[in-house]
């Protein structure tokens, strides 16, 4: 599936859901969230392109998100994770923000793991006020 848009509005939203997935190489390009997971539960996004999006994926306040083995690039955030518990950001490839690759604002238990964050403006991982894990292998996360 490929969804180019404006700057506006959502690529994929999913709002006051329980369980799904957004997977298997959606391109979803210019929009100004390319995945919005919003007050929701369970939801996967996974192996997608998200390019030029304004932030790539946005997840607030939800539990129990995967954001695993996408492609993230361009925008001004990679990955903002806000007001949520137990978000994974794994295997993720996010780079060419202006801003930071991943940020996680007043959230428990978030495991950051595995990614390749390359080039961007910010902070490879911003942290505030949030309990969580980074992961990051040697090669995985270059300086």
């Amino acid at each position: 599936t490929a969804a180019a848009g404006n700057t506006t509005g959502n690529g994929i939203i999913f709002d006051t859901a329980v369980k799904g997935n957004a997977s298997n190489l959606n391109a979803i390009t210019g929009f100004n969230t390319g995945v919005a997971v919003i007050d929701s539960t369970n939801i996967g996004v996974d192996g997608n392109d998200l390019l030029n999006n304004t932030t790539g994926v946005f997840v607030d306040p939800s539990s129990l998100i995967t954001v695993n083995a996408n492609l993230i690039t361009g925008g001004t955030t990679g990955v903002h994770v806000l007001d949520s518990n137990g978000t994974q950001v794994t295997n993720n490839i996010i780079g060419g923000q202006s801003g930071d690759g991943v940020l996680v604002d007043n959230s428990d238990a978030t495991n950051i793991a595995g990614n390749r964050i390359l080039l961007v403006g910010g902070n490879g991982a911003s942290i505030n006020n949030s309990a969580t894990t980074i992961s990051a292998p040697r090669g995985l996360w270059p300086a």
